[in-house]
């Protein structure tokens, strides 16, 4: 068993599902164009039903690896954390803590000082981006699930079999592990060192070239590194585009094709993981479209997809 030397203490290890990783990851890529590879099954409908609410992912726009404030993931990945309740705890997070995150990172801030100029309006802007990119993002990160789970059985078997250190040393192929450390890049004058904090692993579906460490938090060290053997399928249809996507908007389509039952608000935005805001802002557009209808049950209000919804879905499926 090589990469590391005698003496040297194996991190303890977990493995977390964090989807949030991959959603902004995927946005930051959508903005920037970067990563071609992805590009038109992903990234192309993603960077459409972001429009302008892309632009508060200028300040990432800085290549494949920098420092970026802690809010970007607001819960850090001490356990399994769905997007839903990363973009709630985006909007109670204390715009000081932000200013005071970016204040932090130096000349390395970069576009995010003009971020602390405006904290508060930064964050709910984040905070929606999130949702909209997730209500496209999120079907589809069903189907490709399995792939984070094979992942984690894989760092099981080799936490089993004493192989964990191959297994870090085929993260990423620009991430080295030797003696205790993790390296970028080959880089060995910043060596990334647990030093007894947690390690935790979060399987993204992310371009191949694609890192998100975070190293800011006293008792973890996360590392979101792309997952192996992914297809990058896309959200798109049959024949290679997905025509009520075009025709509604990514964001409304998928959510008029969850309406296969009446549902309520809020179990529709827990179906889809996201906030209800979202969720009806979305649906005043289809209500007024004639696409669904929407009546109130005593305390809730339920959402039903009207003959008009069915016989569009089932023209442009």
């Amino acid at each position: 068993m090589g990469g590391f030397a005698p003496g040297t203490t194996m991190p303890d290890v977990s493995v977390v599902v964090s989807p949030l990783q991959s959603v902004y990851l995927l946005m930051r890529d959508a903005v920037s164009g970067q990563s071609r590879a992805l590009a038109p099954p992903v990234l192309d409908p993603l960077r459409a039903a972001l429009g302008r609410r892309a632009r508060v992912l200028e300040p990432a726009r800085r290549g494949q690896l920098g420092l970026v404030p802690s809010a970007l993931v607001p819960i850090p990945p001490r356990r399994d954390v769905s997007v839903g309740e990363q973009v709630r705890r985006l909007r109670d997070y204390p715009p000081d803590d932000l200013v005071a995150d970016i204040a932090g990172m130096g000349p390395a801030a970069g576009g995010w000082r003009l971020v602390a100029d405006r904290a508060r309006r930064w964050l709910d802007g984040y905070a929606e981006a999130t949702d909209a990119a997730w209500l496209l993002l999120g079907a589809w990160w069903t189907t490709v699930r399995p792939l984070v789970d094979r992942e984690t059985e894989r760092v099981g078997v080799a936490y089993v079999r004493g192989g964990l250190d191959t297994v870090f040393n085929t993260l990423s192929r620009r991430l080295s592990y030797v003696d205790g450390a993790f390296y970028v890049d080959g880089d060995r004058s910043d060596p990334i060192e647990p030093r007894g904090r947690r390690l935790v692993l979060v399987p993204s579906v992310v371009s191949a070239d694609t890192l998100f460490i975070h190293h800011s938090e006293p008792d973890l060290l996360g590392v979101a590194y792309p997952v192996r053997g992914q297809a990058m399928a896309g959200p798109a249809r049959a024949g290679g585009a997905d025509r009520l996507g075009l025709v509604l908007g990514a964001a409304r389509a998928a959510l008029l094709r969850r309406l296969e039952v009446p549902m309520t608000m809020t179990a529709l935005a827990a179906h889809l993981n996201v906030t209800p805001g979202a969720v009806t802002r979305h649906c005043d557009l289809l209500a007024r479209a004639g696409l669904i209808g929407r009546e109130r049950r005593g305390q809730a209000v339920l959402a039903t997809r009207t003959d008009a919804g069915t016989a569009l879905l089932e023209v442009l499926s």
